[in-house]
């Protein structure tokens, strides 16, 4: 062994690499401190050249004898090539890979924090942290990336920066920099929240521009884009008219305008509107409306949910119904007359019974009563051939009606904290069953047909 290595292997287990940066060799593994704070483990040292080569990396005098490839190349290429294959790997020796570790930092920061010397992985939360604790070089650098990264358009790049909130640490100066143009050509799900980060940061001007890319999205979109933007809230950044715009069929949006009148303004037409205290939710699937939501509005003071379900009648794509947290205590029986609804909320409310009508409902897959103050279930259940789960915790049931036996297709049953001391031996007849929870009950034994189920858990 070279006596400069036994040196190494017996004195450097810190190394100082700036003001701010420090390695330290602990249990066997290379940890980086930013301001002595714990900030990461090297894990992997990676190299195209064999390993005796390494010398020859390390002596390298210039940023400018490196390969002409920039990071978003090698993030393009490399990066998913060792995701899918597993990389040549050679055992080095502990001090040797401590010592590697060392040079690839110090290296890194003589040449002023050149992310070409670094993985991005690796160098951009390293950045974002040196920024964080002060260091301005590292400031100016992380931002100039930023920019650079953002106008790269290679799309995994920018879906990083994205996702890793990277984009909002760029102010109204550096934002104008941009090429816009460039930009509103990405694909909506990268162009759209960097416009949005665009706007929050002080560009007003292009909040038409913002709103336009929205409403397209969900227009002209695929299914995919109106889930990223549904679920990332951007309906909430429209106005009523504006959301309703999003919704082609004429006929469709009067029926929502006649459903405001009757809840007095109570709701706004926002996924998540600004007040989301009183609201409705509305899915869109293809052209039509799919699912609605009424959230914490008393309809037993303030208006009739019977009302409100003849208008719901006219809806017939109408597939999904949130009525829970409503403080509803009764159920029309209309509700029996949605044939579309395959899901139905009415958990969280105050309800004694469910109708018999609710046996209409024979597309309906899940169904959660859970939370009510119910004692018993309709013997129209039988009829519910699809349902697939059926979530009744939380409710005053004494006994479990025969009726359960029909639901054929029914994979979870939720009964935890009921007032049961016995099930109905047709439980066992459902062979689909995979998931019973009945703790909170005061059951003594279970039926037998029960046991002769090998797949069947239960809590």
């Amino acid at each position: 062994m070279r006596i400069d290595m036994i040196i190494i292997s017996f004195i450097m287990k810190e190394f100082q690499v700036n003001k701010y940066i420090t390695l330290k060799l602990v249990d066997n593994k290379t940890i980086i401190y930013v301001n002595d704070e714990w900030f990461d483990q090297c894990k992997f040292i990676l190299t195209r050249k064999k390993i005796f080569d390494l010398d020859n990396i390390l002596k390298i005098d210039s940023v400018d004898e490196l390969a002409d490839l920039s990071i978003d190349e090698m993030a393009e290429n490399l990066d998913h090539r060792l995701e899918g294959e597993s990389p040549e790997l050679i055992e080095i020796p502990t001090h040797v890979r401590f010592w590697v570790h060392c040079s690839n930092l110090q290296v890194w920061t003589e040449n002023n924090y050149d992310t070409r010397l670094l993985h991005s992985n690796l160098s951009f939360p390293l950045l974002k942290k040196l920024t964080e604790v002060g260091d301005a070089q590292a400031r100016r650098v992380f931002k100039e990336e930023i920019a650079k990264r953002i106008e790269s358009g290679y799309p995994s790049v920018i879906k990083y920066l994205i996702n890793e909130g990277y984009i909002k640490f760029l102010d109204k100066e550096e934002f104008s920099s941009l090429d816009l143009k460039k930009i509103t050509n990405f694909k909506p799900e990268l162009s759209i929240p960097i416009i949005k980060q665009m706007v929050l940061v002080g560009l007003s001007n292009l909040n038409n521009l913002f709103k336009k890319k929205i409403i397209e999205g969900f227009k002209e979109g695929t299914e995919s884009l109106r889930n990223y933007l549904y679920s990332n809230e951007y309906l909430s950044y429209l106005s009523k008219n504006e959301n309703l715009d999003i919704i082609p069929l004429k006929g469709e949006r009067n029926i929502l305008i006649e459903i405001e009148h009757k809840l007095k303004n109570q709701f706004v037409y926002h996924a998540y509107g600004l007040d989301t205290t009183d609201s409705l939710k509305f899915d869109i699937e293809g052209k039509n409306i799919s699912g609605l939501g009424f959230y914490k509005i008393n309809f037993n003071e303030k208006v009739s949910l019977k009302e409100v379900l003849e208008n719901l009648l006219e809806l017939r794509s109408l597939k999904a119904l949130y009525l829970n947290n409503n403080q509803l205590k009764k159920l029309p029986d209309s509700i029996g007359k949605l044939q579309s609804l395959q899901v139905l909320y009415l958990n969280n409310n105050q309800l004694k019974n469910i109708p018999d009508s609710i046996g209409n409902l024979k597309n309906l897959s899940f169904l959660d009563a859970s939370n009510n103050k119910i004692t018993t279930i309709p013997k129209s259940f039988v009829n519910l051939k699809k349902l697939r789960y059926l979530g009744l915790g939380n409710n005053n049931l004494k006994e479990l009606s025969n009726a359960i036996e029909g639901l054929t297709s029914l994979k979870t049953l939720i009964l935890e904290n009921n007032k049961l001391t016995s099930l109905p031996e047709s439980i066992g007849n459902i062979k689909t069953l995979i998931y019973l929870k009945i703790s909170g009950n005061e059951i003594a034994s279970f039926p037998a047909s029960l046991a002769e189920s090998e797949s069947l858990v239960i809590i």
